[in-house]
């Protein structure tokens, strides 16, 4: 009876322990099938995500090489005319040439960071699906940093010098008493730079880590930020605009009205820098209004490639400083005498030390020919 009722409780042991085993066998199997349908998933993904980022750059590939030159000459033009501006004394004590001179150290800014941008897109289309990169928000904000910071500061120059102008023509005795200070040129001008350093920073805490196909401006942040970015940016370059406008008005109607005089002809310097400066404020904004819109279109193309391809179209933002470069240079006669005076010093320069290695060198061969001699 003893020995039936072991027997007994030995098999509902073992029944009991294959039950368990089993159950826990399978789920341990559900969970290995789980985890290896996931990876192939995942596997499959990035197998499509990298297909299509290959197929971005091939279809970018020659904008981001157009992009490297552009960037160079643009930066080098706009640090002459600054180091122009700089130069010049009478310039210095201009307000209106010192934000002449802030926008094409903004350019400067831009130009390197297109440099940097293209460099970096290239080196990770061609070397990235090597190394295992992965583009992310993040490296794209990193990506674009200098480039955005320039933008931002080529916005806010242009505002600063339309309403220089505004305030020096609509209302001059306030100009001349309390606006037209050196401290007030300078405070200014810091507060441009931290607003530019300030909405990247808003920009960076709203990033997300997560992958795109792309680096562009529409590519990094949240909706909310980038849209607030937007109307931002359109509403500084609207103001920008119609006090442009509303400057141009005052100078057709005051020539409509007035006699030419002495006093006329001493006038005419100013209407040309103020013309001159509304000339390149109004290529920049219709640039970087072109490239917002482009931007708008690409992003609402359900086709990723197709929007890519409308993306390539935004490269017109960057011959907005070589178009300010050439409109200053050819429109006022002060800033083009700056340059040339600029070039003209340099080659001076290059000359005289070219000379100076050719005396010590015939200075050196002469001792030479004493000591054989």
């Amino acid at each position: 009876m003893a020995t039936r009722i072991c027997n007994c409780c030995w098999v509902w042991r073992s029944i009991w322990f294959t039950l368990v085993i089993e159950a826990s066998n399978s789920h341990h199997r559900n969970e290995f099938l789980a985890a290896f349908a996931i990876s192939a998933e995942d596997k499959t993904m990035a197998t499509e995500w990298n297909t299509i980022a290959d197929q971005a750059f091939q279809l970018r590939k020659w904008i981001i090489w157009l992009k490297i030159p552009i960037g160079a000459v643009s930066a080098c033009l706009n640090l002459i005319g600054a180091l122009a501006l700089a130069w010049n004394r009478k310039m210095r004590s201009n307000n209106t040439f010192i934000f002449i001179a802030y926008s094409s150290a903004s350019f400067v800014v831009t130009g390197v960071g297109a440099i940097v941008d293209s460099t970096i897109s290239l080196r990770n289309g061609i070397y990235g699906h090597r190394n295992g990169f992965v583009l992310t928000e993040l490296s794209c904000f990193q990506q674009r940093y200098v480039r955005e910071l320039g933008s931002y500061m080529t916005t806010t120059s242009y505002l600063l010098t339309a309403a220089d102008r505004f305030v020096a023509v609509f209302s001059p005795h306030f100009y001349r008493h309390h606006y037209n200070k050196r401290a007030t040129t300078v405070g200014l001008i810091t507060l441009a730079m931290l607003f530019s350093v300030g909405m990247l920073s808003v920009r960076f805490w709203t990033l997300v880590d997560e992958t795109i196909v792309q680096c562009s401006v529409i590519s990094q942040g949240s909706n909310v930020t980038l849209k607030f970015e937007k109307s931002l940016l359109l509403s500084l370059h609207a103001v920008t605009l119609l006090m442009c406008i509303s400057l141009m008005l005052r100078i057709h109607y005051s020539r409509m009205n007035r006699v030419q005089s002495g006093v006329e002809i001493r006038h005419r310097k100013r209407r040309r820098i103020l013309t001159t400066l509304c000339i390149s404020c109004a290529s920049y904004t219709a640039t970087v209004v072109a490239g917002t819109v482009l931007e708008e279109i690409s992003l609402a193309q359900s086709d990723p490639i197709t929007g890519i391809y409308y993306t390539n179209f935004v490269v017109l933002v960057d011959f907005s400083g070589l178009v300010s470069f050439c409109v200053f240079y050819t429109t006022s006669a002060e800033y083009r005498l700056s340059v040339k005076r600029l070039i003209r010093k340099f080659l001076k320069l290059c000359g005289y030390q070219q000379h100076l290695s050719n005396q010590i060198s015939t200075i050196v061969a002469g001792s030479s020919w004493a000591k054989d001699a």
